[in-house]
């Protein structure tokens, strides 16, 4: 059975459950983003307490990893955002 109006209702709970997936990746991706610059900043911290050169930072390659993990969550989190652009273009 078929209601008048069902199609259009159905097309709008598709775009709101799209919407709404959409805010959570974002949401994860900036969590995820937020632990990684807490732990890079402890690191450094702890290496600039140890009074250690500031260029005996980047031999390290733990720090190394979070600056590498960093900068990949970034271009995710672009990536989602160009994409909701695109969306909302459509």
């Amino acid at each position: 059975m078929h209601f008048p109006g069902s199609g259009k209702f159905l097309n709008q709970i598709r775009r709101m459950t799209e919407s709404g997936r959409w805010h959570i990746d974002r949401i994860a991706l900036q969590r995820e983003l937020e632990e990684k610059f807490i732990e890079l900043g402890g690191r450094t911290y702890h290496h600039l307490c140890a009074d250690e050169k500031e260029s005996e930072l980047r031999n390290d390659k733990y720090i190394m990893q979070l600056v590498t993990g960093i900068s990949e969550l970034e271009n995710e989190l672009d990536r989602l955002e160009q994409e909701k652009d695109s969306q909302r273009s459509v």
